[in-house]
């Protein structure tokens, strides 16, 4: 029987991990496993989000309650408090040290997050970067021409999101201690992200819909990166519940 192209994937990518044998001894690896880089645009308008109130969220609530919506009220826009929240609890590194609300293959955080906003009464649109440091929106474009956004986004409905966050994955991160590897770790650890995004949706009624229907190539132009270093991995659509 001929095996499926993912399955193939998948295999190829576990023995490579088997075959690198890394030690468990974190005093033995080289400098660079140690390192964790971030992505930081200190030239670009900053927008510093407001510290999040002190959440008292329901665990069960939230997983029972999760559903796929691709309806939005385009009349109302995400405030800046709620986004403050939700990247907060989803992937803010923690002041102390490099952890973050998310698990991360070999602790090499590969994946970035950015943020389509549409312009509203309180703020200008664009796109931004998630610094995870400073907690705060960099500004990197404004907001894309509609042909742009037909180009990245497949779904008309999609395209209707007041905000879609999108993830990227620097692959470098993590092919330099994994190698192969590093392909399942980072989509992994995209959804880690979403998964902690859509809870917290789901209990500050916003609407939210992962999707894979979007141009990569795109992403890499907005972000002005090589696609080949820097990859859109996953995206998801939010709006105020109609």
């Amino acid at each position: 029987m001929k095996l499926p192209i993912p399955h193939l994937l998948y295999r190829h990518t576990r023995e490579r991990q088997r075959a690198l044998r890394i030690p468990a001894d974190s005093e033995k690896w080289p400098e660079e496993w140690k390192d964790i880089p971030y992505k930081e645009y200190p030239r670009m308008e900053q927008t510093k989000l407001p510290e999040p109130s002190n959440l008292s969220l329901s665990l069960t609530q939230a997983a029972l309650a999760r559903r796929t919506e691709r309806d939005f009220d385009n009349t109302q826009s995400l405030t800046l408090q709620e986004i403050s929240e939700m990247l907060h609890i989803s992937a803010r590194k923690r002041p102390e040290n490099s952890s973050r609300p998310h698990p991360s293959g070999g602790g090499r955080y590969p994946i970035e997050t950015y943020v389509l906003l549409k312009e509203s009464s309180v703020r200008s649109g664009g796109c931004f970067h998630y610094n995870v440091k400073t907690h705060s929106l960099e500004k990197l474009t404004g907001f894309p021409s509609k042909d742009v956004l037909e180009n990245l986004l497949f779904y008309p409905w999609s395209r209707s999101a007041p905000m879609v966050i999108f993830f990227t994955a620097v692959w470098g991160r993590s092919s330099s201690k994994y190698e192969d590897f590093a392909l399942p770790l980072a989509l992994l650890e995209a959804g880690h992200i979403a998964q902690n995004m859509l809870m917290y949706a789901t209990l500050s009624n916003i609407s939210a819909c992962t999707l894979a229907g979007f141009d990569e190539r795109v992403i890499a132009t907005l972000i002005d990166e090589d696609v080949q270093q820097e990859t859109g991995v996953h995206l998801i659509a939010f709006g105020k519940k109609q």
